[in-house]
């Protein structure tokens, strides 16, 4: 296993544990590697310890620990990308973020966590900043991290939503090979926000395509062929775009699932039937790790006693069953 907690063969499963850990694990019917969750500057701000006490509790029964650090406050204002890349939040946030994680790691054996500054950021653009804010936030935060010396104490792992009308950004927001270690999207067959009549995007249609030489042009979620270097179309202006620089970073599904309801319920079980059909069949080869997303209860993949098999059945493949570093 890597540094940055690659698995030797195969992908560690993830989860965003919800309602808690132990009943998304009763749900998956099997013990998660990662465990993610979804923090904002005011999280880990003054005497807030790191990384909580439920995190914590997942890390000592030998979880994985990623969390996603937006750039807002306890009042709920946002920080422009400027600010932080400027140094202004670094007294109060960043620093005192840096100072925690190595200290806590430190006193645990050297563990990393995984880390993204503001997943899913192409969202975003706009009312934060530019992408040329954000890269510059992004690469702030790593310098600062260096400097405290607790770089070695994070995985950082750069998330975006991966959507088809989002390809023209990725280029413009992603802060380079140097400062990122895992690069990661966020599929979805449905999500929360579809109307109700919406219907279920097809698993492989809604991941994007992977194999074949030619740019993904008809997948809901395209990043996969952009991080690998193939290229993706961005649906809204017809153009592709690849990734600059590394092929070969660590990809991570840093969410997925389907917000379902009654009208969705026999596609969203099909959706699972198809996840466990390719990731059985070492569909995307270099995802290194699917993280489910249940926050909400209509992702829970609970509708009926088929969908769960098929859930479990996904999760379960030989592909997701590693050693894990701890």
């Amino acid at each position: 296993m890597s540094s940055i907690y690659v698995p030797s063969c195969g992908a560690w499963f993830g989860t965003t544990g919800a309602p808690d850990l132990t009943s998304a694990e009763g749900v998956a019917g099997r013990t998660a590697d990662l465990f993610r969750q979804y923090k904002s500057f005011a999280s880990y701000a003054g005497t807030s310890p790191f990384p909580g006490q439920t995190a914590q509790a997942a890390i000592d029964s030998g979880h994985m620990y990623f969390f996603s650090w937006k750039p807002r406050l306890a009042d709920g204002s946002a920080v422009p990308w400027a600010r932080v890349a400027d140094g202004s939040m670094d007294a109060a946030y960043v620093d005192v973020l840096a100072r925690k994680i190595r200290s806590w790691s430190a006193a645990h054996g050297g563990k990393k966590v995984f880390m993204a500054f503001h997943h899913e950021p192409e969202n975003d653009v706009g009312p934060y900043g530019s992408p040329a804010d954000y890269v510059r936030a992004w690469r702030h935060v790593n310098d600062r991290f260096v400097a405290l010396g607790a770089r070695s104490a994070v995985i950082f792992v750069w998330v975006m939503s991966g959507y088809q009308t989002r390809v023209h950004l990725w280029n413009s927001l992603y802060p380079g090979d140097d400062v990122v270690d895992w690069v990661g999207w966020d599929p979805y067959g449905r999500t929360q926000y579809t109307p109700p009549t919406g219907p279920v995007v097809p698993f492989l249609t809604a991941l994007g395509e992977d194999q074949g030489t030619s740019p993904d042009t008809t997948g809901w979620y395209r990043f996969y062929k952009w991080a690998t270097g193939v290229g993706a179309q961005d649906s809204a202006s017809g153009q592709t775009f690849a990734k600059d620089g590394s092929h070969t970073k660590p990809i991570m599904v840093a969410e997925f699932g389907v917000c379902w309801n009654t009208a969705t319920l026999s596609q969203a079980t099909q959706w699972y039937a198809d996840a466990a059909s390719s990731l059985g069949a070492d569909r995307y080869p270099l995802v290194k790790a699917f993280t489910h997303f249940n926050v909400y209860d209509c992702f829970q993949p609970t509708g009926s006693a088929a969908m769960k098999a098929n859930f479990r059945a996904a999760v379960s493949v030989s592909r997701l069953q590693q050693t894990r570093p701890y």
